[in-house]
């Protein structure tokens, strides 16, 4: 969402005028430069002088969201457009504050209100598309992303997003596609590297999952599914070579770690490297603790696999992947 944000910034900064920038302009520079509190006073310069200054009231929006003050956000977003109705970067901060609170419906409906007055208007698309996919829309995600795509954005993120989407319903090829015009676009996209590895994962291609996974690390030492992406090849892969019960042990643990031990993606990793170590006790009880989440968060096929492993754990067997 940092980069709707951003595209909002942008629509605000006008050029200066002769007379040198107003505390408007300055508030905007200065948080495009990220300075919050200097660009808080600018805004409530601007505000002090004119309490009915939309942009003022955008500005302000705009700090906020940045503070993680979404609600606050949404209701000075709201006042900018009581002031300007026509004020679309009022809709687009408006909305992404929304995303914040997950209030999809609202989010979206902002972004059309945006995009009716401009309809050229990037950051709705990405906010819009991003909304979709929260909704478990991805379809129109794809469709929402698109649009953004069609007007050049060449923010990695968002091809990264769409990539996401893709591969939400299966379309690995497409998503790979957009992957790899993500990393081009933004080489150090640590999520674009890991969510590659996913599909080379499902592909088996172990090898090259393998190289995603560790460039995903490589660049974000917090990003847990990179941790629980290698840690799966290491423990199920079945390539001797590749596989490595041990150091998948450590990786599942820091992936846990990392996601706070609430991740039943990373605590099943977790259950299928101890299996690879021959501790299969362990690989239980893990295991378990995954399925405890999975009921409430998995779709059925996955929650079957799930119970598949424990099953193979129970009889003291390891899981390969084919």
């Amino acid at each position: 969402m940092k980069s709707s944000l951003r595209f909002a910034c942008l629509l605000l900064l006008p050029l200066a005028g002769c007379g040198g920038p107003t505390p408007y302009e300055q508030g905007m520079a200065a948080l495009n430069a990220d300075d919050l509190p200097q660009a808080a006073l600018h805004f409530q310069e601007t505000l002090q002088s004119n309490p009915k200054d939309a942009g003022g009231w955008v500005g302000l929006g705009l700090v906020l969201y940045s503070q993680g003050k979404f609600v606050q956000a949404v209701d000075h977003h709201r006042q900018a457009i009581q002031l300007d109705p026509n004020r679309v970067e009022a809709y687009v901060g408006r909305a992404a504050a929304c995303l914040q609170l997950r209030e999809y419906d609202l989010a979206i409906a902002d972004c059309n209100a945006a995009l009716a007055i401009a309809p050229d208007t990037v950051a709705a698309y990405t906010t819009r598309g991003f909304a979709y996919s929260e909704k478990g829309a991805p379809r129109d995600a794809i469709a929402s992303y698109s649009e953004a795509i069609q007007r050049g954005v060449t923010d990695g993120d968002v091809w990264m997003n769409r990539g996401n989407a893709y591969l939400d319903i299966k379309q690995y090829d497409e998503a790979l596609k957009d992957y790899n015009e993500a990393i081009k676009l933004k080489p150090k996209n640590a999520g674009a590297f890991c969510n590659r590895g996913r599909i080379h994962t499902r592909q088996a291609n172990w090898e090259q999952a393998t190289k995603d996974y560790e460039a995903a690390i490589r660049i974000d030492r917090d990003l847990a599914y990179a941790y629980s992406g290698l840690a799966w090849v290491q423990s199920v892969s079945p390539n001797d070579k590749l596989r490595n019960g041990a150091q998948a042990v450590k990786l599942a643990g820091k992936a846990c770690e990392l996601s706070q031990w609430k991740d039943p993606y990373c605590i099943g990793v977790l259950a299928a490297a101890y299996a690879e170590i021959g501790h299969f006790p362990l690989a239980v009880q893990w295991q378990k603790k995954a399925l405890d989440f999975e009921h409430s968060s998995f779709p059925p096929e996955e929650l079957k696999k799930a119970q598949e492993r424990l099953a193979l754990f129970e009889m003291a067997k390891t899981y390969r992947e084919q």
